[in-house]
């Protein structure tokens, strides 16, 4: 970037200036994109594109040397090296990373995934990435120099004459796929967030009502019916991956409008069993002081409520004390919710087990995406363990594979994009012998109470569990009138 500036000395004064501010204004318009609900591609694209332009203008206006401006013929063959190792070989070597070792590894469980701060916020991950992959490429820069056989792949990179930004993407293919084997394969074997990978900043109200504003007009032009719906879902795959709870109100809204202008419910709609007979829904029960644990507790099982979640503190006497009044209940199945609240797996098993409680099952004990570690916490306390966190897309079910017995899915509508996407889920758990608990987002309302129930329905003999129908129990007000509620 100093190749921006001339040799005079105001502007050798400023030397340094360039380089950050470009790559600031890079993350932020990164983030403003993603926080208007844009999707991971346009997010990272739009950036690096309008960088790219910044540094040939800055080039063009004040060369290092005026001699070094590119002939027409050079730049021609830089736009070859663009196109060819920039831009073709890593969707190629990316194709290859997922299905040669990628799959295969996280088929194995291997405890890769633990080796990254899952639960660090991601502006902080995202900056522990660029640390690394720039330690990790120095390294490899350094070997290409010194080692003969690496230099014959790196001497092209060294082949140019006269220095400008364009030229430095002429690197041999091979090289391009060992420097993706650095700065990719590690965070993707090691389950790193997609945001982290492309600053994604999370889903908000903001994002989602961008999300929204986006698409409302392409929804409402393509989507006619259920196979226009199906279609687009399938075509918008990757940004409703970015934004699944905007997609889900989305969907919703157009299976209402499809089923009222045809007179059916959504069962019907969907080619599913209407829905009938009793849902056992389970109590849930927070981290509140012993008194009020023990008397929201009573209500519950002076309601009938059988199945009870428990939230866990960590603090072994504390959460004694809350267990207590379930004890002594004969008829009662209790599961743990600890939300990712040790470390550790030993750490986990030690504090679990220091409860005395016969948990059927444990949902999230440690750090997400660690099913090694996880799978072991289960057989140590002799309970199943229950992925929310951990558990985010129907891919991910390949990753429980070898002991299916062990794992239930937390499958929340809004979580996982929506009616459709969590129905395919609940079938590909069915088949793989997965059990699945139908969440609930905490205060959500009757229309997500009406979809956990589809849901539920298609569950069949995998379902353990189903979460919500809170109603106004939570909310002040409910859009719906009765609302759905249990009782």
């Amino acid at each position: 970037m100093a190749a921006c500036l001339a040799d005079r000395p105001t502007e050798q004064s400023v030397a340094w200036l360039p380089y950050p501010t470009v790559m600031i204004g890079v993350f932020a318009l990164c983030a403003w994109l993603q926080a208007l609900g844009a999707s991971l591609v346009v997010s990272t694209y739009v950036p690096v594109v309008l960088a790219a332009g910044v540094v040939t203008w800055c080039e063009w206006l004040w060369p290092h040397r005026p001699g070094w401006r590119p002939p027409n013929g050079e730049v021609r063959t830089d736009l070859v090296f663009m196109t060819v190792v920039q831009l073709a070989v890593p969707p190629l070597v990316g194709f290859f990373f997922v299905y040669l070792l990628i799959a295969p590894a996280r088929r194995l469980d291997l405890p890769v995934s633990a080796l990254w701060p899952h639960l660090w916020p991601v502006w902080v991950q995202a900056v522990l990435m660029v640390l690394v992959v720039d330690f990790l490429r120095y390294w490899m820069h350094r070997a290409a120099h010194e080692n003969d056989t690496l230099w014959k792949l790196h001497a092209v990179h060294h082949s140019v004459e006269q220095l400008y930004w364009l030229n430095t993407a002429r690197f041999h293919p091979i090289e391009k796929a060992l420097q993706m084997s650095l700065d990719s394969l590690p965070f993707l074997l090691m389950a790193v967030d997609p945001r982290v990978l492309s600053l994604y900043t999370g889903e908000t109200i903001e994002s989602a009502r961008a999300f929204f504003d986006r698409h409302e007009a392409e929804v409402r032009q393509a989507v006619h019916d259920l196979d226009d719906l199906v279609a687009w879902m399938r075509a918008h795959a990757e940004e409703i991956d970015c934004d699944p709870a905007a997609w889900c109100a989305i969907e919703l809204s157009v299976l209402d409008l499809l089923g009222k202008t045809l007179g059916q419910p959504v069962e019907a709609l969907l080619s599913r069993p209407r829905i009938e007979g009793r849902f056992q829904y389970t109590a849930v029960l927070g981290d509140g002081d012993g008194a009020v644990f023990r008397a929201t507790a009573e209500r519950y099982l002076a309601l009938g409520f059988r199945d009870f979640k428990v939230k866990l503190s960590g603090d072994v006497e504390r959460d004694r004390d809350k267990l207590a009044v379930l004890r002594t209940q004969a008829d009662v199945r209790v599961r743990g919710d600890a939300n990712n609240l040790w470390d550790e797996a030993d750490e986990a098993v030690r504090e679990i087990a220091a409860l005395d409680f016969p948990f059927f099952a444990l949902e999230e004990p440690i750090a997400a995406n660690q099913h090694a570690a996880l799978a072991g916490v289960g057989e140590a306390l002799d309970a199943r363990i229950v992925l929310d966190e951990s558990f985010l897309r129907i891919d991910q079910l390949a990753l429980l594979a070898g002991t299916p017995e062990r794992w239930i899915i937390n499958v929340r509508v809004s979580k996982m994009g929506g009616l459709r996407r969590s129905r395919a889920i609940v079938d590909r758990a069915r088949s793989a012998g997965v059990g699945v608990i139908v969440g609930a987002q905490v205060g959500e309302t009757s229309l997500l109470t009406r979809a956990g129930l589809t849901v539920a329905r298609a569950c069949e003999g995998t379902l353990v569990a189903q979460e919500g129908a809170f109603g106004t129990f939570l909310l002040e007000r409910d859009i719906c009138e009765p609302p759905l509620m249990f009782g």
